[in-house]
């Protein structure tokens, strides 16, 4: 399998080569155009997304997990993981402060993408509860 990102094929320096913004572009993109990618691409583009999760928004993120779910295409379990746990942290600022909340359009993307992917196959039950309420919180 090729690595795609991360690798310092092109001189870049691995992550400097392929911002993490472009993830979720990426992810999407191919999800819009219903191309299915190289086979193990998607697991590497989550993978590399996950190690630098905090260079992006919940947008972002969210759509990346949208477009994984659009594919048909399987995550990572430990890159999903870290996935909801950073916009978990999101519906935690519901009361405190509204300008950091998760948004009432990606947190519906987001429960239907991660029912789409069957998370709870992968002992993922909580997670999708703890975003359902944060749902009915807001």
């Amino acid at each position: 399998m090729i690595d795609l990102f991360g690798s310092d094929a092109h001189g870049q320096a691995g992550s400097n080569y392929v911002h993490v913004q472009h993830m979720p572009r990426i992810s999407w993109g191919l999800a819009k155009l219903r191309h299915k990618p190289p086979q193990g691409m998607m697991l590497q583009l989550d993978a590399f997304a996950a190690r630098h999760v905090k260079k992006m928004t919940d947008s972002e993120v969210t759509q990346l997990i949208y477009g994984h779910a659009l594919l048909d295409e399987p995550m990572c379990e430990s890159s999903l993981r870290t996935f909801c746990k950073f916009l978990r942290a999101r519906c935690d600022h519901v009361d405190s402060r509204p300008e950091e909340a998760l948004s009432l359009r990606n947190l519906s993307v987001l429960l239907w993408s991660l029912t789409v992917l069957r998370v709870w196959d992968h002992g993922m039950a909580e997670e999708l509860d703890s975003f359902w309420e944060c749902l009915g919180h807001q």
